[in-house]
């Protein structure tokens, strides 16, 4: 290898070095202000969530968590849930918002976002005994969010609408998220080839 080729490379690395070793420390990310960013509407740990009740426009159910860390519909002596309820208590656990609407919003605003008489209330309990309600109100122009607003905290947010329209499956999609005892097998039947 030529010499100057070496040298060359021996000063870039040893300005690296010195840049890296002199330079400034690492820092934590700043805090994303950019439109696009999107802050907590609220955030607890999935894991200590033990009851979901949820209603959608006046029809509810309810799903508890047994001391197996096993879900089951309406009440713990109820079936099972099934594999498609698995998410269903991470989602609960929290959801990013792109944008705060409203602070200390007032009769009207309620609703103008259709937060008096919302869509869809989830109720979730946690193992130490508190309760959060979620407030579910109507569509976003655009129909990409719905308003929402958690019950004593005087905010409303945008919330993605996917979220709202999975809790509303637990209700019309109900056959889907429960499981079905299979039938025992009659012992006098005969089998077939």
């Amino acid at each position: 290898m030529n010499f100057r080729i070496t040298l060359v490379l021996v000063v870039v690395a040893v300005l690296m070095g010195g840049y890296l070793w002199f330079g400034p420390p690492l820092t934590e990310p700043e805090q994303d202000d950019s439109p696009t960013s999107q802050d907590w509407f609220y955030l607890v740990d999935d894991l200590i969530i033990n009851r979901l009740d949820v209603t959608y426009f006046g029809t509810a159910a309810t799903f508890i968590r047994d001391s197996e860390r096993v879900w089951h519909y309406g009440d713990l002596d109820g079936p099972p849930v099934s594999e498609e309820f698995a998410g269903t208590p991470f989602l609960a656990g929290g959801a990013r918002s792109p944008r705060l609407i409203v602070e200390n919003p007032d009769e009207e605003d309620l609703q103008l976002y259709g937060l008096d008489d919302p869509q869809i209330t989830l109720r979730f309990y946690l193992e130490d005994g508190q309760a959060y309600t979620v407030y579910v109100g109507d569509l976003t122009p655009d129909r990409i969010t719905n308003y929402a607003r958690i019950d004593g905290i005087d905010r409303v947010y945008l919330l993605d609408r996917s979220w709202g329209e999975h809790m509303a499956r637990l209700i019309t999609e109900q056959d889907i998220f429960v499981s079905t005892p299979t039938p025992a097998p009659d012992p006098d039947a005969t089998p077939t080839p």
